[in-house]
Protein backbone atom coordinates (compact mmCIF):
# COMPACT_ATOMS: atom_id res chain seq x y z
CA UNK A 1 0.00 0.00 0.00
CA UNK A 2 1.50 3.29 -1.35
CA UNK A 3 1.66 6.34 1.84
CA UNK A 4 -0.20 9.14 1.03
CA UNK A 5 1.31 12.58 1.21
CA UNK A 6 -0.21 15.19 3.50
CA UNK A 7 0.91 18.75 4.37
CA UNK A 8 0.52 20.26 7.55
CA UNK A 9 -0.22 23.67 8.54
CA UNK A 10 0.50 24.85 11.66
CA UNK A 11 0.02 28.95 11.04
CA UNK A 12 -3.03 30.16 9.62
CA UNK A 13 -2.21 31.19 5.95
CA UNK A 14 -2.54 35.46 5.45
CA UNK A 15 -4.12 37.04 2.19
CA UNK A 16 -1.86 38.09 -0.19
CA UNK A 17 -2.97 41.55 -1.57
CA UNK A 18 0.48 42.62 -2.98
CA UNK A 19 1.48 45.03 -6.12
CA UNK A 20 3.71 42.95 -8.81
CA UNK A 21 5.33 44.67 -11.45
CA UNK A 22 7.37 42.58 -13.64
CA UNK A 23 8.97 44.20 -16.71
CA UNK A 24 7.03 44.27 -20.04
CA UNK A 25 7.41 41.44 -22.16
CA UNK A 26 7.11 41.14 -25.83
CA UNK A 27 4.47 37.52 -25.02
CA UNK A 28 3.27 38.10 -22.25
CA UNK A 29 1.86 41.55 -23.63
CA UNK A 30 0.78 39.94 -27.01
CA UNK A 31 -1.39 37.38 -24.48
CA UNK A 32 -2.69 39.97 -22.14
CA UNK A 33 -3.92 42.16 -25.17
CA UNK A 34 -5.39 38.53 -26.35
CA UNK A 35 -6.62 37.42 -22.93
CA UNK A 36 -8.39 40.63 -22.60
CA UNK A 37 -9.99 40.95 -25.86
CA UNK A 38 -12.37 37.85 -25.04
CA UNK A 39 -13.23 39.02 -21.11
CA UNK A 40 -16.27 40.56 -20.26
CA UNK A 41 -15.70 43.81 -19.33
CA UNK A 42 -13.04 46.05 -19.39
CA UNK A 43 -9.22 44.97 -18.76
CA UNK A 44 -7.12 47.69 -17.61
CA UNK A 45 -3.02 46.74 -18.44
CA UNK A 46 -0.48 48.89 -17.76
CA UNK A 47 3.52 48.10 -18.39
CA UNK A 48 2.54 47.02 -21.76
CA UNK A 49 5.27 46.52 -24.06
CA UNK A 50 5.12 48.92 -27.01
CA UNK A 51 7.02 46.76 -29.62
CA UNK A 52 6.03 46.41 -33.02
CA UNK A 53 4.76 42.92 -32.62
CA UNK A 54 2.16 44.42 -29.80
CA UNK A 55 1.30 47.02 -31.51
CA UNK A 56 -0.03 44.90 -34.57
CA UNK A 57 -1.66 42.60 -32.79
CA UNK A 58 -3.53 45.96 -30.78
CA UNK A 59 -3.97 47.01 -34.81
CA UNK A 60 -5.60 44.15 -36.38
CA UNK A 61 -7.84 43.39 -33.00
CA UNK A 62 -9.29 46.92 -33.36
CA UNK A 63 -9.74 46.70 -37.26
CA UNK A 64 -10.00 43.46 -38.52
CA UNK A 65 -11.56 41.99 -35.42
CA UNK A 66 -13.89 44.78 -34.01
CA UNK A 67 -11.87 44.95 -30.65
CA UNK A 68 -12.20 48.45 -28.49
CA UNK A 69 -8.99 49.15 -27.57
CA UNK A 70 -8.09 52.53 -25.93
CA UNK A 71 -4.61 53.94 -24.89
CA UNK A 72 -4.85 56.73 -21.99
CA UNK A 73 -1.80 58.15 -20.18
CA UNK A 74 -0.11 54.80 -20.83
CA UNK A 75 -2.91 52.54 -19.94
CA UNK A 76 -4.44 50.40 -22.23
CA UNK A 77 -8.33 49.65 -21.67
CA UNK A 78 -9.68 46.46 -23.75
CA UNK A 79 -13.14 46.35 -24.13
CA UNK A 80 -14.22 42.64 -24.19
CA UNK A 81 -17.34 41.25 -24.52
CA UNK A 82 -16.64 37.26 -23.75
CA UNK A 83 -15.78 34.87 -25.84
CA UNK A 84 -16.37 34.44 -29.01
CA UNK A 85 -17.29 38.34 -29.48
CA UNK A 86 -15.05 39.45 -32.04
CA UNK A 87 -17.00 41.46 -35.02
CA UNK A 88 -16.76 40.26 -38.33
CA UNK A 89 -18.25 41.45 -41.30
CA UNK A 90 -17.29 39.53 -44.32
CA UNK A 91 -17.04 35.81 -44.91
CA UNK A 92 -13.22 35.60 -45.80
CA UNK A 93 -10.93 38.06 -43.25
CA UNK A 94 -7.65 39.21 -43.57
CA UNK A 95 -5.86 38.91 -40.67
CA UNK A 96 -2.37 40.61 -40.80
CA UNK A 97 0.30 39.42 -38.16
CA UNK A 98 3.07 40.75 -38.94
CA UNK A 99 6.53 39.09 -37.89
CA UNK A 100 5.00 37.34 -34.65
CA UNK A 101 4.72 33.85 -34.41
CA UNK A 102 3.21 34.36 -30.92
CA UNK A 103 0.32 35.91 -32.05
CA UNK A 104 -0.43 34.32 -35.10
CA UNK A 105 -0.14 30.81 -33.24
CA UNK A 106 -2.43 32.39 -30.41
CA UNK A 107 -4.55 34.03 -32.70
CA UNK A 108 -5.35 30.61 -34.90
CA UNK A 109 -7.05 29.02 -31.34
CA UNK A 110 -9.54 32.28 -30.89
CA UNK A 111 -10.67 31.66 -34.38
CA UNK A 112 -10.91 28.43 -34.71
CA UNK A 113 -14.03 28.65 -32.75
CA UNK A 114 -15.84 31.01 -35.61
CA UNK A 115 -17.75 29.99 -38.98
CA UNK A 116 -15.95 32.47 -40.83
CA UNK A 117 -13.04 31.84 -43.21
CA UNK A 118 -9.22 33.55 -42.00
CA UNK A 119 -6.39 34.38 -44.51
CA UNK A 120 -3.30 34.94 -42.20
CA UNK A 121 -0.45 36.91 -43.22
CA UNK A 122 2.66 38.50 -42.30
CA UNK A 123 6.41 39.37 -43.10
Amino acid sequence: MKKKNFVLINKKITRFNKKIEIPGDKSCSIRTILLASQCIGVSKIKNLLESEDVLNCINTLKTSLGVKIVKKKNIYYVYGNGLNSFKIKKKLTKIYVGNSGTFARLICGLLSTLPNKFYLFGD
